[in-house]
């Protein structure tokens, strides 16, 4: 075999041959035998219309041949050439998914074709994988591929209030998570530990709340309006996250006011969080905390072009509520709130979200209580069983199970790592874990929007540190969400195909925990 490919065996122990690939495609259909198509001579690039010039598409296609000629045209003709033709078109099609394409390699010529311009980028994604196999190939195989995502919601969190990570870093990410066909960046802005988000109007919160490890750290209007464009060309939506009301120590030690103030004993936060942990600090149900809340869902509004905001609502203590007899008070004219301060917050919360015309997203203890609007969408973490119960609610649902999809866990041995969160989530576990749970019915498969893995960065203090708890774990994760569970050939063979793909990190210098190691 003239192209270095893996060789496995089916379930009918007859000898196939599997492209280095992650995710893997929907369906592949080699032709070994047939002569391949060369990489030497020049390329002539034909671009069909409906394709920008500046597509990310085409740098990305222009990068991969490594400096073969290329003649652009616009539909048929063309200046005469020496070498093959690739072919690109976008042929609208609202029947199929807007991911999807087809990739067909002849001897002569490369065809690409897409419904839309989301599935020529990951097409190319796939044909650049295969020209950069093996130190940048001369020739390509025969060829059909015909691809589409399993789940619709291919996410990872990065959690920049425990530690920050600047602009640039983010756009590192997004890069490494394009390349593999991930489309969901979960941005953690506000925590306890740190508030990195402007607000009109609040200017302490990137002051006062924002003074965490590391210094005084936030982003700008417009660091977030890049990344915001950074990301929608590489086809990925920025969904942002504010915590409420719990994990607010941040905003409170900026904007004291906004605390349940009437508790005996209580005392405004000197700054943000210096360690972790679960805080009683929650915010006040008032009028004051109604107003800021306001500024917050509006500017959020305004920087993201995501149809989703995330609104936080974990681990909320109810410690200082019960304590407070404003609390008690104001609740009184909240029937609809049912005495639940929580409730009082998802619903307002979600009425503010909407009004910004975007879908409420909520961790899965929001569930459990009155007040998140019918639209909204849970984020399952606690368990497998918090993707059940959201399904039985007839809620969509987001598997971001702790026991699998948290990042932030040890890889291997605790004494061979460097210092993570707790527990164990190795490259395998990832990787065998379906994100579909077991049992459910049509109807509710089809609230299942995909899943998301974690990176809570208590113990990710630098950058570095946050590629090495992601990848390759998050390759394992590209390719359960992305690829049917037909083509999961099992863990062996997802790890001889990696050997291949590390090679993409290694060209972007990106720090991961070496497969070899891995448990």
């Amino acid at each position: 075999i003239p192209y270095p490919a893996l060789v496995n065996l089916s379930s009918k122990a007859v000898q196939q041959v599997r492209l280095p690939l992650i995710p893997y495609p929907a369906l592949v259909r080699l032709s070994l035998k047939a002569p391949p198509f060369r990489l030497e001579g020049g390329i002539e690039v034909k671009v069909g219309k409906g394709i920008p010039e500046n597509n990310l598409a085409m740098a990305t296609l222009r990068k991969a041949l490594q400096g073969q000629r290329e003649v652009r045209t616009d539909g048929a003709g063309g200046a005469a050439h020496v070498g093959g033709i690739v072919h690109l078109e976008v042929v609208l099609d609202k029947a199929k998914s807007p991911e999807s394409y087809v990739l067909q390699i002849r001897e002569h010529e490369i065809e690409l074709m897409a419904p839309a311009l989301a599935g020529l980028f990951y097409g190319v994604q796939t044909l650049r994988q295969l020209v950069q196999t093996g130190a940048h190939r001369k020739e390509l195989p025969q060829v059909l591929i015909q691809d589409s995502p399993r789940f619709e919601w291919r996410g990872l969190l990065l959690d920049v209030s425990r530690h920050f990570f600047g602009a640039e870093e983010v756009k590192l990410f997004l890069d490494t998570m394009a390349t593999f066909k991930l489309n969901r960046f979960h941005w953690h802005l506000t925590d306890d530990q740190g508030w990195r988000l402007p607000v009109d109007g609040y200017p302490k919160l990137t002051e006062v709340g924002s003074e965490g490890f590391g210094g005084r750290q936030s982003y700008t209007e417009e660091q977030i309006r890049d990344v915001v464009a950074y990301a929608k060309e590489r086809h990925i939506e920025v969904v942002p996250e504010v915590e409420l009301p719990g994990h607010v120590v941040a905003a409170l030690a900026a904007y004291p006011q906004l605390g349940n103030r009437d508790v005996e004993g209580w005392q405004a936060p000197a700054g943000p969080l210096d360690h972790f942990g679960v805080s009683d600090y929650t915010l006040s149900p008032s009028n004051a905390t109604l107003a800021f809340m306001e500024k917050v869902f509006s500017t959020i509004g305004r920087l993201f072009e995501s149809p989703w905001v995330h609104i936080g609502g974990d681990e909320a203590s109810t410690k200082e509520w019960s304590a407070s007899t404003a609390a008690r008070d104001f609740l009184a004219t909240e029937a609809s709130s049912g005495g639940q301060v929580q409730s009082f917050f998802s619903r307002h919360a979600g009425e503010m979200v909407e009004r910004t015309n975007k879908t409420v997203i909520s961790w899965d203890e929001s569930l459990h209580m009155p007040g998140l609007p019918e639209s909204s969408v849970i984020m399952a973490w606690r368990s497998e069983d918090e993707v059940r119960k959201a399904l039985e609610a007839g809620k969509k649902v987001i598997n971001c199970d702790q026991t699998t999809y948290y990042f932030d866990h040890y890889q291997g041995p605790h004494d061979s790592e460097p210092k993570a969160f707790c527990c164990l989530t190795t490259l395998q576990q990832v990787y065998d874990r379906d994100p579909m749970p077991l049992g459910l019915n049509e109807e509710q498969k089809k609230l299942v929007l995909g899943g998301q893995g974690q990176l809570w960065s208590e113990y990710l203090p630098d950058w570095k540190q946050v590629e090495y708890m992601a990848f390759p774990r998050s390759l394992a994760l590209a390719e359960r969400l992305w690829t049917a569970p037909a083509r999961i050939w099992g863990f062996d063979e997802f790890k001889a195909r990696l050997s291949e793909r590390l090679k993409d990190l290694d060209e972007r210098d990106v720090k991961y925990k070496s497969p070899s190691n891995a448990l």
